[in-house]
């Protein structure tokens, strides 16, 4: 996950998870870290990428998240970008 400031400033971070992963766990769960820590610095805008179309798809509702832990993903995420006054 990689964070870049409005000053330029660019913040990376990576994590191991504890447990087994499908490619989209991973990818929900790095979405989790980088907005948690977009909240921790009082981010009040976000732009967002990511490589997995499918979460991005699901996290726009733009795709209906089929499996229960996805949906469990899903609503976190969209809880987190409440947060927000704009996410792009």
């Amino acid at each position: 996950m990689v964070l870049i400031l409005p000053d330029g400033l660019t913040i990376g971070h990576s994590i191991t998870l504890g447990f087994p992963a499908s490619n989209n766990e991973a990818e929900y769960e790095m979405l989790v870290v980088g907005l948690k820590s977009a909240l921790q610095m009082h981010a009040s805008e976000l732009m967002v990428y990511s490589d997995s179309q499918l979460v991005i798809n699901q996290v726009s509702e733009i795709y209906e998240a089929k499996d229960d832990r996805m949906e469990k993903y899903q609503a976190l995420v969209r809880d987190h970008i409440n947060r927000f006054q704009a996410i792009k």
